[in-house]
């Protein structure tokens, strides 16, 4: 990825921090699908990041617990919850 595909974060918790441009636009997303639900399908959350370049689930991962610790959403990587994110 070139230089341009990256923003630098400025915030209490990130500050500095370089991350890809489209992890932004796959929030922005997921912002304007929660005003139709607060809880999607893991698979759903998947379909719309591959919309924006990101199809490894490696990165997904990265992009989805970067976004949980933003607070823009919750996921919970564990046997009972895994399979829904809540956004917030």
């Amino acid at each position: 990825m070139s230089f341009y595909n990256y923003i630098f974060i400025y915030s209490i918790f990130f500050k500095g921090e370089k991350i890809p441009k489209c992890w932004l636009q796959f929030e922005n997303t997921l912002k304007e699908l929660k005003k139709e639900k607060n809880i999607i399908e893991y698979c759903e959350v998947e379909k719309i990041a591959s919309n924006y370049g990101i199809f490894d689930r490696i990165e997904l991962a990265q992009a989805i617990q970067f976004l949980h610790d933003l607070g823009s959403l919750m996921h919970f990587n564990n046997e009972f919850l895994s399979n829904k994110v809540i956004l917030i």
